[in-house]
């Protein structure tokens, strides 16, 4: 039979196997930007545009890739967020499709750097409608 004492060390390595599972299943992944080691604001602008759009921002005009007035502001989007990733720019703008995309821009780019914990507009309002270019009038 086994001691007490033989049996407290089970005890105890098994609650150290339990609490090292737990501690790495709610460990945040490493980030994109840990990996690659490029900041976004360093991209020309259309491959900025173009990543924000891979990575699923969905409130993009569909000649994103030729109107310069889009790609500059996301430019502008990506330099406030990467200086203040807390900074909320929603009623800002002339319209809802382009607060939605000031909000998946500011998402992206803390995903990006690994900011994980920050609440956002659609955190909120669930109800806030998708966009659809042609609900745009």
């Amino acid at each position: 039979m086994l001691s007490a004492r033989i049996k407290a060390i089970f005890v105890l390595l098994f609650a150290t196997i339990v609490i090292m599972a737990v501690t790495v299943k709610n460990t945040p992944p490493v980030s994109e930007y840990m990996q690659t080691g490029i900041r976004l604001s360093d991209l020309p602008d259309l491959e900025r545009t173009e990543f924000m759009v891979t990575k699923g921002a969905t409130a993009v005009p569909y000649n994103y890739k030729t109107s310069a007035g889009f790609q500059e502001l996301t430019t502008d989007l990506v330099a406030r967020y990467e200086e203040n990733p807390y900074r909320i720019l929603t009623g800002t703008y002339g319209s809802s499709s382009t607060n939605l995309y000031a909000e998946e821009v500011r998402k992206i780019v803390n995903d990006y750097y690994g900011i994980y914990h920050v609440e956002y507009y659609f955190d909120h309002y669930p109800e806030y409608p998708p966009y659809s270019p042609d609900s745009e009038t």
